[in-house]
């Protein structure tokens, strides 16, 4: 998820300075991390039934996370798509990844990782 935070926090810096069609790209190269991580996360909760609680609430939080990330770039590339100015919505779905990313990466540190 870390590399698809990247390339997303670099696509807005592009959409920011104005050059789209580079934003559209690295959002393109986010969507491909994150659609890979939703599914990983999606099969660990469906394969593994016996996580503890707070192994399953790290997982739950990174398909949460994958799926506001998602949706973010999704409101993005359609507000590129459209000649669209001012709010997207993207920065609602964002910040919600972003707190959600911030229980996994607890999670981690407590488990020492």
């Amino acid at each position: 998820a870390n590399n698809g935070i990247s390339y997303y926090n670099n696509a807005m810096s592009y959409y920011n300075a104005g050059s789209e069609l580079t934003a559209l790209a690295g959002f393109g190269q986010a969507m491909a991390v994150f659609d890979s991580t939703y599914s990983d996360a999606l099969s660990m909760q469906s394969s593994y039934i016996n996580l503890t609680g707070e192994y399953a609430s790290a997982v739950s939080n990174l398909i949460s996370a994958t799926r506001n990330y998602k949706n973010s770039v999704d409101a993005m590339v359609n507000h590129i798509g459209n000649g669209s100015y001012g709010s997207s919505g993207a920065n609602t779905y964002s910040s919600s990844a972003y707190s959600y990313m911030q229980s996994v990466y607890s999670f981690l540190r407590s488990q020492g990782r």
